[in-house]
Parts: structure tokens; sequence; C-alpha cells
């Protein structure tokens, strides 16, 4: 009679190391060293990356896809309030809000410590959150002017966390 090797201890350690061999990691995408721009960080990151921006003016509007991401200032890493006022997002497009959310997000995407002005026009919100419920935290959101809905922070079927800004001439 022959004797047959189980192949079950084997299938028992492929299936222990594969799901740690193909773990996703987060990664850092830098604005502008990596980056030219926020968005085109935002659009290459994918669930829990941080895309962190230097100090500078960025004149755009952003979109937050459907992931759990971070989005900060240098403010992330330092703690310096000078970082918030020197790392401006201004809206590059009336009539649409300056940072838009939409997909989904839980509390574990986060916008940090930026200063997000010159929304204008039909939804010209300094933040927008649609069906999602993010992290909203040490930012100045200031002279957003819409004609229609909003001002500085404005939410549809939603329940942001939205602490520490400062939100002013909205």
């Amino acid at each position: 009679m022959k004797t047959i090797k189980s192949a079950v201890p084997w299938v028992l350690i492929l299936a222990a190391v594969m799901p740690t061999a193909f773990q996703a990691r987060a990664v850092i995408r830098h604005v502008p060293a990596d980056y030219a721009t926020i968005q085109a960080g935002i659009d290459a990151c994918l669930p829990a990356d941080t895309v962190l921006v230097e100090r500078g003016n960025y004149l755009e509007n952003l979109f937050f896809g459907p992931y759990d991401i971070t989005v900060a200032s240098e403010y992330l890493v330092t703690q310096d309030p000078a970082d918030i006022l020197s790392t401006v997002i201004q809206s590059a497009a009336p009539g649409i809000p300056v940072v838009h959310i939409i997909g989904g997000q839980t509390r574990a995407a986060l916008l940090c410590g930026f200063t997000i002005t010159g929304g204008t026009g039909m939804q010209g919100n300094g933040v927008r959150c649609s069906g999602t419920s993010p992290t909203i935290a040490y930012n100045t959101i200031t002279n957003n002017c819409p004609t229609y809905d909003g001002g500085g922070i404005y939410v549809e079927l939603g329940g942001p966390d939205i602490r520490r800004n400062n939100i002013t001439g909205n």
C-alpha cells in the first residue's frame, strides 16, 4: 500500500504567509516634491495613504475620491500653526467647492492644516461633504461666498467630525 503525503501543511503555510505578503502599505505622497498638485497626490492614493503638502499657495479645487486618506499640510507633523496659515488652497474655479469630499469616507479620512479660501458661485463652499463623514480639523476656512448654499462647510447626508477649525468671513 502506498502512502500519500498530505499537502495540508503547505496549504496552511501559504494561507498564513500570503495575506502578509500582499498587504498594502500606506504611502506618504509629498506635494510638490513628488506631485505637482494636491489633486495629483489625491488621485494617486489608495486607502490609508497620506498626501503631505509643503507650505505654499495652491490654486486648485480638490475632490476626494472613495478612500479614507489623509490630506494635510506639514502641520500634521510639526504642530506649528504657521503651517496652517502658510499652506493655502484657493479655488481655481468658481461655482464649485474648494474641497469636495464624496464617496462615503469614515472618520479615518482627514483634512488637516490648511487655509481654505476663495469658493464663490452656486456652491462656493470652503469644504463640501456629500454622503460622507470625514474628520476636518485644524484648518482656517475663510472668505468662501456661495450664492446658493453653504459657506465655510456644507454637509449633506453625512456626519463629519469638525473640530478646531477657524471658520470666518464665509
